[in-house]
């Protein structure tokens, strides 16, 4: 195996501790276009003694849509942070810039189990890396299109 590759090959996207895998689509015959555009992903999370692994669904081609937009948006102004929420799932990324130039990554993992759990993952990279993760959800989102239209509805005529 290549380096940072797994059993799972390598992730779709990779935020340095944190590793998302987009498997399939569970329902793509959906009716309901919020259904359909579930992915179901195996989300890892880890840093030295600590590792935390999720599997499911909850993360969608909107989130990772707005994931997109928003990092694009923190990227450009150096300001703000961008949202990866899957609740369902139980995950929650939280990407920031500080004054200085660094991304903030802070992870918040959930996992299912009859045990309440929540762990917590601080990671820090350069802003350089804010085009790579970029590609990697533009990658994503070109393997699972949206199954959800986002314009505003048309006014009544």
């Amino acid at each position: 195996m290549e380096s940072g590759e797994t059993v799972w090959g390598k992730p779709d996207l990779k935020l340095r501790g944190l590793s998302i895998w987009t498997l399939d689509r569970p329902y793509p015959d959906a009716e309901i276009d919020w259904d359909a555009d579930q992915i179901t992903c195996r989300v890892v999370a880890e840093a030295a003694g600590a590792r935390v692994e999720l599997n499911g669904t909850g993360l969608s081609g909107v989130t990772f849509h707005h994931f997109l937009k928003t990092m694009t948006e923190v990227h450009e102004r150096l300001d703000g942070y961008a949202i990866l929420s899957g609740n369902d799932l139980g995950v929650e990324v939280k990407l920031s810039v500080d004054n200085v130039g660094h991304v903030l990554i802070d992870v918040s993992v959930e996992p299912e189990g009859g045990v309440w759990q929540k762990h917590t993952f601080y990671y820090v990279t350069d802003q350089t890396e804010l085009p790579h993760f970029m590609a990697q959800c533009r990658r994503i989102l070109e393997q699972f299109p949206l199954k959800v239209d986002l314009r505003p509805p048309r006014p009544r005529a």
